[in-house]
């Protein structure tokens, strides 16, 4: 049985009824900037819902320019910061009968610099 939501406006003016299932988080899966590979989400098919790509924050030590593991804890004063990288994301194909995910990394061009590209997370959300 569905449970429904309604929300009300001002002098009780309805202005959502929904009776369907909202949006759920099927997988979160964190890969390194140079991961290249594949991962399998057997959870997810595309027909029910979206994939989403964003960077990660990263622990970072600014004076030795290196990202610190996600157990560094606690952040050192002003040495660390939380940062991420405006970087270019990765290639992703993912394979609905399979389900499986390959990702390549991005391929920088002779004199760019690629220094301390960011980590991802792909987030894998179904609706109703």
């Amino acid at each position: 049985m569905a449970y429904g939501v309604k929300i009300m406006g001002p002098g009780g003016v309805l202005r959502l009824d929904e009776d369907e299932t909202f949006t759920r988080v099927v997988a979160t899966v964190k890969k390194g900037a140079s991961f290249s590979g594949t991962f399998s989400v057997p959870d997810f098919d595309d027909t029910k819902g979206l994939f989403h790509v964003s960077y990660f924050v990263n622990k970072f030590d600014i004076y030795t320019w290196t990202a610190l593991a996600d157990s560094a804890n606690p952040m050192r004063d002003y040495r660390d910061h939380l940062v991420w990288n405006e970087t270019s994301l990765p290639s992703l194909s993912w394979n609905n009968t399979t389900k499986v995910m390959s990702a390549t990394p991005v391929s920088w061009p002779t004199g760019w610099s690629n220094e301390n590209p960011s980590d991802y997370v792909v987030t894998f959300i179904h609706w109703g």
